[in-house]
């Protein structure tokens, strides 16, 4: 019988006609018509094969990854799947079965020549359909991370496949030269990225001023672990969407139609005044969503009610564009209330600045906000050129208990976990102990973590006495019913802007007045930020240069010998991006290990060895709060029982993750240190 040769067609030999399907069976009829059924090696088969199994696994690996979006509450994340939600879970799964299996048949399509063999063409029909499956427009629904992900893992190993068939084919066409090339353009990058991944993880250890963490056995039990394959560094700048077009807020999300779409009332309205938001109660009017509209049902006319004062007031030119004024109005009778309780508790720090920066941890506030290490640098206690002023304390094994926000703050402001109860504001107690506090956070939230009623049922909320949140729920910043926007918002890729300048400005501008109208008066400041809380690791940058002029004119303007600053963050970054896909070890390390420093006068009215010793010590967020509670008098008796202040030194041979055992969500995830 003459030697059959195998082809990807139909190929006619000596008036036979031979098949070859992709399992490689091979049917042929002979010069009689009948049926014969021939197995052969073929390794172009097994490469078939491979192309099929890789459409069984995207299909199981989309619905992973949808149901990993269910669960991307930056808080909670079983409220995704309490009983309440089940009816939007049965949609959500049929919807995810929905999307899988036509996202399956597409690819299984594609590779049987049925649809044009392009690679372009299948993804180009995932990327709509992704897109549509997960609008991110709740906060049990942000999981267009995860479609950014799921698409470049379908360019990488569905792209992979394709592209050993090239190979393949270059080979036994024996294409060599074409061989070489395809190789050398594959492979170098390759080994290059594997060069610089190992590079990139030196000096991770080290900190401001290149002070480095100490694992020292005779005086801590936490071992800090250093990855030895890094990525984050490797890709630094290079998905930084906002320096497409002009880079700047100068004219950006500045339009009064906007508003208008929402609150059509306001069409013959010059200026718009955001309400007075301290009043509203927490558990209801002030969750996620219910606030939004809280706030668009009571933005007035300035013009006709001028018997009202709002602190924040936009003016609208003829074009609609829009100009942000902010006043906070002194009130005489807080200020007298709060002088009397003043006389009667002796404080250490009258004034305490608190500077919260959402999901930054001690490396990349280092990488990305450069001016603001350096201001912070400049005032380290044990740097060479000190300027007498300030002395700056870093803590290196600052550590979280989760990468999400809730599980963090509350026991940082609430002192408490969130097993069992979830503590008292600490607003309470320094409006008890004579101060007047001021909250500013660029985030349509009353708190720092979104209040959706889980977890919350032991809370005591607390209002500041002034605060400036309804700003920005303006739709220009952070649109209704899709707050968790991929491409406009709080959890934005892009630069935070809102009528013409970053959203960052206004949160300063407001704490500037704030200090300027109590100037005589006991502060507690909390100024918040939102501009780390999302996938690229690029928006946080555009904070730096207002965050360290901020600081700079502060310490020229307001500082004293009885003022406090803490700048510090709930954990690292844990949104999902390329380094989640990448299981990069410095981004898994950096998870939980978030940034933490305090700046206190140059004064005697501390022992400094004691908050020396504890930058290397494993320090929590129950030892913030205790710390808070230390700098406005408390002792040891109102402390949290978790934690300890700073200003005392901690003893580390009985500080480790066990002693947190409850509070972390997994330990052997989450713990940033291990035993010796």
């Amino acid at each position: 019988m003459e030697e059959i040769k195998f082809f990807s067609e139909e190929v006619p030999l000596k008036g036979n006609i031979i098949y070859r399907n992709t399992i490689n069976n091979i049917i042929y009829n002979d010069k009689w018509g009948v049926n014969h059924k021939l197995k052969k090696y073929d390794k172009t088969g097994f490469i078939h094969l491979f192309i099929h199994l890789n459409c069984l696994f995207f299909f199981i690996f989309s619905i992973g990854f949808y149901v990993k979006s269910l669960g991307g509450c930056d808080g909670a994340t079983y409220e995704c799947i309490t009983g309440r939600n089940l009816n939007f879970l049965y949609k959500k799964y049929y919807e995810m079965i929905y999307c899988s299996t036509l996202i399956s048949i597409i690819l299984f399509l594609s590779f049987h020549r049925i649809i044009i063999r392009i690679f372009i063409i299948p993804i180009v029909i995932i990327y709509p359909i992704l897109f549509l499956c997960n609008r991110g427009n709740s906060l049990s629904e942000h999981g267009i991370y995860n479609t950014i992900v799921f698409i470049g893992v379908s360019i990488i190993f569905l792209g992979g496949a394709e592209f050993i068939l090239f190979l393949y084919r270059s080979y036994t066409k024996k294409y060599y030269k074409r061989l070489i090339i395809t190789g050398s353009i594959t492979i170098l990058p390759f080994i290059l990225f594997i060069i610089s991944g190992f590079a990139s993880c030196i000096g991770w250890k080290k900190g401001i001023n290149d002070i480095e963490i100490i694992n020292d056995p005779s005086k801590d039990s936490c071992y800090i672990r250093e990855p030895s394959f890094c990525t984050i560094p490797i890709f630094d700048n290079i998905f930084d969407f906002s320096r497409i077009g002009s880079n700047t807020c100068e004219g950006t999300h500045n339009d009064k139609k906007q508003l208008e779409v929402y609150i059509p009332r306001i069409e013959n309205y010059n200026s718009i005044a955001f309400p007075d938001t301290t009043k509203y109660s927490f558990e209801t009017e002030s969750r996620v969503g219910i606030f939004h509209y809280k706030v668009f049902n009571d933005i007035y006319n300035p013009e006709e009610q001028t018997d009202r004062k709002s602190e924040v007031i936009v003016h609208y030119d003829e074009k609609g564009k829009g100009n942000v004024e902010i006043n906070v109005t002194r009130d005489e009778n807080l200020a007298k209330t709060r002088n009397e309780l003043a006389k009667n508790f002796p404080v250490k720090y009258e004034n305490i600045l608190f500077i919260y920066i959402d999901a930054i941890s001690r490396n990349h506030f280092k990488r990305k906000l450069p001016k603001t290490s350096i201001f912070i640098k400049r005032y380290l206690h044990n740097y060479q050129y000190k300027a007498g002023i300030l002395n700056a304390y870093q803590f290196m094994k600052y550590s979280n208990f989760k990468g999400t926000t809730q599980e963090n703050t509350m026991p940082m402001f609430y002192g408490d976990s969130m097993q069992n109860s979830a503590g008292i504001s600490i607003l309470k107690y320094f409006k008890n102990k004579g101060y007047i506090t001021c909250g500013s956070e660029n985030l349509c939230h009353r708190e720092l973590f979104a209040i959706q009623g889980y977890k919350n049922d032991f809370t005591e909320f607390e209002s500041f006495d002034h605060e400036n949140y309804a700003l920005f729920c303006d739709p220009n910043y952070c649109v209704p019913n899709n707050p968790f926007g991929f491409f406009q918002g709080m959890y934005s890729v892009y630069r935070r802007c809102l009528y013409g300048k970053d959203t960052s400005e206004y949160v300063f501008e407001y704490g500037n007045k704030f200090w300027e109208a109590y100037k005589n008066e006991r502060k507690f400041v909390r100024l918040s930020f939102i501009d780390a809380h999302e996938g690229t690791m690029e928006v946080i940058k555009y904070l730096d240069d207002y965050l360290f002029k901020f600081l700079t004119s502060f310490v020229d303007n307001y500082l004293n010998d009885k003022t406090a600053i803490i700048i510090a963050s709930d954990h690292g970054q844990n949104m999902i991006s390329l380094h989640t896909f990448m299981n990069s070890q410095d981004f898994i390390y950096e998870r939980t290990l978030g940034s933490l420093f305090i700046l206190l006068p140059d004064n005697d009215n501390y022992d400094p060895y004691p908050i020396e010793q504890n930058e290397q010590r494993f320090v929590t967020p129950y030892d913030i709060h205790d710390t808070l509670i230390d700098f406005a008098g408390g002792n040891s008796n109102e402390y949290s029982n978790n934690g300890q202040s700073l200003l005392k030194e901690i003893n580390g041979l009985n500080r480790n993750c066990l002693k947190y055992y409850n509070d972390f969500d997994d330990i052997e995830l989450y713990c940033s240190c291990i035993k010796y």
